[in-house]
């Protein structure tokens, strides 16, 4: 492409860079689109050139030798084959060096994109109504309450517990122990009540006992009280918890992507590229560059796309050129097919034209690009470019406005839990009632039996020696 002019025109080095520029068809006769021929056709028609573009073979930004020379746009442009590079380029350290910038077009970070998780069942959302905090809260409460009402009752127990207890040393055996037997059974269960009142409330369930003391009153009614507000407060909550859709997602952070080992694509020569090179052994970034299919192969954008969403790759790229493919695919196919991770590999960078540290052209573009962000209009060519882009940007379980989930069995595993666990809950606390009562009628027989055979016992040895008081009457 030309911009037609008398002077003569200059050479701009381009490549893809989405979304500031699309490259298609051969090298000789591109077809470019995008965002930055619109600012470059802004620029040159107030300056007064006219530009052609040059494609970069290896459409990379390129990487510096150990012999010092460079790949890809920084070579051609230090060879003098071009004048200028025709789309913004990272400035990192080793450029600056080498080559003179213009004033920074766009700020931006590298991120990281993947194949978009499925939105799953949440199983577990019938804990979910309340926070970890407030469960320890409730849970501190119910052994407070508990304790709370057990320690009223023993301690009106040991004030006023002598005047019931049968006094010691009564004239026969059988009828202290008959006396005693009658205060056992007078003597509630003070762990069985304060229990009852205690869990039985809180989990709403009627209780037959009335509470016994103008104390235990006041505290089991302020438990009630509690005990509706927070039952109330669960359950109407408890339903959109159980059907509220759960996302995973593979990692979210640099090192949660180090960590999964999953192949990355990165572009050969860019600025995250010439970083990893730098990075120490073992850090993140080298970690994640370890994993990468593509820094040995030409950088081919419409594989690493496909193998992204796919879920073959993880593609790591600027985040804008990761927003204007979410546009793309959002715009053909009206779905998201992957997700941009919300944490920055790279940190924010600026993004200008390259020039030949002898440039004359530097002091010319300067200004013009200046005013061209100051008044918004390459932001405004941006965001044409990637409009699309907001509707993926969303989290992922926000879409339901634009289409509604069908639920599926799994939503209801987590009601299906519930009501498997207070079944078992009282099949336990049935069959502990049968054994325990079998236990408890098995002692009472006991000590029944034990209670005749003392009482037979003592009846015999009183007949036997008053017959033998009767015998030696007699024989006197």
């Amino acid at each position: 492409m030309t911009n037609a002019s008398s002077t003569p025109c200059l050479k701009l080095a381009i490549a893809p860079y989405m979304p500031y520029m699309y490259v298609d068809g051969p090298d000789d006769n591109p077809i470019v689109r995008g965002s930055q021929p619109a600012v470059l056709d802004i620029i040159f028609n107030h300056l007064g050139y006219c530009y052609e573009y040059v494609v970069v073979p290896s459409r990379s930004g390129g990487i510096r030798l150990p012999n010092g020379t460079w790949t890809g746009f920084m070579g051609m442009l230090l060879r003098k084959e071009v004048d200028m590079s025709g789309v913004p380029i990272a400035i990192t350290i080793e450029r600056n060096e080498d080559v003179a910038v213009t004033e920074f077009l766009y700020i931006d970070g590298w991120s990281a994109g993947f194949q978009r998780p499925v939105v799953q069942s949440d199983i577990s959302g019938f804990v979910k109504p309340f926070s970890d905090y407030v469960w320890l809260l409730i849970a501190a409460a119910i052994v407070g309450v508990l304790a709370t009402i057990l320690f009223v009752y023993m301690s009106h127990e040991a004030i006023v517990g002598l005047s019931q207890h049968p006094k010691r040393g009564t004239s026969t055996f059988g009828a202290s122990r008959a006396s005693g037997d009658k205060w056992r059974k007078s003597t509630p269960d003070h762990a069985q009540e304060s229990a009852l009142w205690t869990i039985a409330l809180f989990l709403a369930q009627s209780v037959t006992k009335l509470p016994r003391g103008n104390s235990v009153r006041v505290i089991t009614g302020i438990w009630l009280l509690v005990s509706l507000i927070l039952n109330t407060v669960y359950r109407s909550n408890l339903k959109a918890m159980l059907i509220l859709p759960k996302v995973v997602l593979p990692f979210d952070n640099p090192e949660e992507l180090a960590e999964t080992g999953i192949a990355t694509w990165i572009p050969g020569g860019s600025a995250l590229h010439n970083a990893g090179l730098k990075s120490p052994p073992g850090s993140t970034l080298t970690r994640i560059l370890q994993h990468s299919n593509s820094l040995n192969k030409a950088t081919d954008v419409p594989w690493g796309i496909r193998g992204m969403v796919a879920g073959e790759h993880v593609m790591i790229s600027p985040r804008r050129s990761l927003a204007a493919i979410m546009h793309e695919t959002f715009s053909k196919t009206g779905q998201c097919f992957f997700y941009v991770m919300s944490e920055d590999i790279l940190g924010m960078m600026q993004f200008s034209i390259l020039l030949r540290k002898d440039s004359p052209f530097k002091a010319e573009l300067d200004p013009v690009i200046r005013r061209l962000r100051e008044f918004g209009i390459l932001d405004y060519e941006l965001r044409k470019q990637i409009f699309n882009a907001t509707e993926c940007q969303k989290p992922i379980g926000s879409q339901g406005a634009r289409k509604l989930r069908p639920l599926d069995l799994g939503d209801f595993y987590g009601v299906f839990m519930l009501y498997a666990g207070g079944a078992l809950m009282a099949l336990v606390s049935f069959l502990m009632e049968l054994l325990l009562f079998k236990f408890k009628d098995q002692m009472e027989r006991n000590n029944d039996y034990l209670g005749y055979t003392v009482d037979s016992s003592v009846s015999n040895y009183k007949l036997q020696k008053l017959q033998g008081h009767s015998i030696h009457g007699l024989d006197g």
